[in-house]
């Protein structure tokens, strides 16, 4: 392949364009879902803005009841949503 060759320009649209089409399938997936199956309390009473924390190696979700930790938390919902959660970290 020679320099400046337009072949990774178009291995990135490709991938902008997969990644757009998987994003607007999970957002249609989750407006199936009614607002009213989520809940604003876990079933220990736990509000929700309390199941996200922040640790030394990243963070811990509280989920079905059982802590999960990760390195990395993605909030997959709308920024108004995301604020409270982020604003607890």
């Amino acid at each position: 392949m020679t320099e400046g060759s337009p072949a990774p320009r178009l291995e990135l649209e490709d991938m902008l364009r997969r990644l757009e089409s998987a994003r607007e399938e999970l957002m249609a997936a989750l407006d199936a879902i009614e607002a009213a199956h989520f809940e604003k309390e876990s079933a220990d009473g736990d509000s929700i803005k309390r199941t996200l924390e922040r640790t030394a190696d990243g963070f811990k979700v509280r989920v079905s009841g059982q802590w999960i930790e990760s390195g990395r938390v993605t909030l997959a919902c709308e920024s108004h949503a995301a604020a409270p959660l982020a604003r607890t970290l």
